[in-house]
């Protein structure tokens, strides 16, 4: 907001626009920050990416997954409170791999990034909002015709599994 030196606005008018300003510097860090597209490689520990590749929209989609989905405190915290076996299939890499397995797990989202809402700030909670998955049924989950939630995808797992026990 620009303010004329020689027509200053009230104290309480200073305050409703500040109030403003806080709510969009609020919604815009929840919403990724304001930098032009975070891709820190290092920081996220994220491939690099060929961006002179990449559409406006998915440069668009990349910085926003990067930033809400991948955030690199997100991820870590959800290891540890949900622990590195799948939840689905309860595969462990480290019983598999041994200690190249270590603390190794991929985080997922329950909630898909194109529903939150884009008008209002999001807090993820790390125990709530995610769950641990082996890099198998990551791929299940998110592939087109995949059941819409989590639980619904896990149950389809289970009801799988109990069909291949019987067929045995």
């Amino acid at each position: 907001m620009i303010y004329d030196q020689s027509s200053l606005p009230t104290t309480q008018e200073l305050i409703d626009d500040l109030a403003v300003l806080i709510d969009l510097y609020r919604l815009a860090t929840a919403r990724g920050g304001t930098d032009e597209l975070a891709t820190d490689h290092e920081i996220t520990k994220q491939p690099r990416v060929d961006l002179s590749r990449l559409t406006l929209q998915e440069k668009r989609q990349l910085r926003y997954h990067r930033v809400i989905e991948g955030n690199p405190r997100h991820a870590p915290t959800a290891k540890q409170i949900h622990g590195y076996a799948c939840q689905v299939c309860e595969f462990d890499f480290e019983t598999e791999y041994g200690n190249l397995g270590h603390e190794y797990i991929e985080g997922d989202h329950l909630t898909p990034i194109s529903e939150l809402p884009l008008d209002q700030p999001v807090q993820l909670s790390p125990k709530d909002d995610f769950r641990v998955v082996c890099a198998n049924c990551h791929r299940m989950i998110h592939r087109e015709g995949a059941p819409g939630t989590f639980n619904d995808f896990l149950q389809l797992y289970v009801k799988q599994k109990a069909l291949r026990q019987r067929a045995i």
